[in-house]
């Protein structure tokens, strides 16, 4: 029974868990790396959605409607774009949905 204890206690080590900690801070690391890069690239939500500077909220929410038609990746699927071209939709639609919201908060608009 004595040579038991000892040997569950060597293999107990803990070595594991420490290695497993240095993996998740590096990841961790990677990720805010990366929301640094995607905060550079911002551009004029007004650009985004190809309106000038003073148009009116009902504008805005008109011409968001039609931009989402236009690159809705499901709306190109049911058209039958290709694969590039339903990405290159995926894509624009964030950049337009962000750019919606943004000029939504400054439109005070829930």
């Amino acid at each position: 029974g004595y040579g038991y204890g000892g040997t569950a206690g060597s293999g107990y080590g803990g070595s594991q868990s420490s290695s497993g900690y240095g993996g998740y801070s590096s990841g961790y690391g990677g990720y805010s790396g990366d929301s640094q890069g995607s905060a550079k690239s911002k551009r004029d939500p007004y650009e985004i959605l190809g309106l000038s500077k003073d148009a009116t909220f009902s504008e805005i929410k008109k011409k968001y409607r039609e931009l989402v038609k236009k690159y809705h990746p499901d709306i190109l699927m049911g058209k039958g774009a290709d694969e590039e071209i339903i990405q290159e939709g995926t894509k624009k639609l964030q950049e337009i949905n962000e750019a919606y919201k943004i000029l939504k908060e400054r439109f005070g608009e829930k």
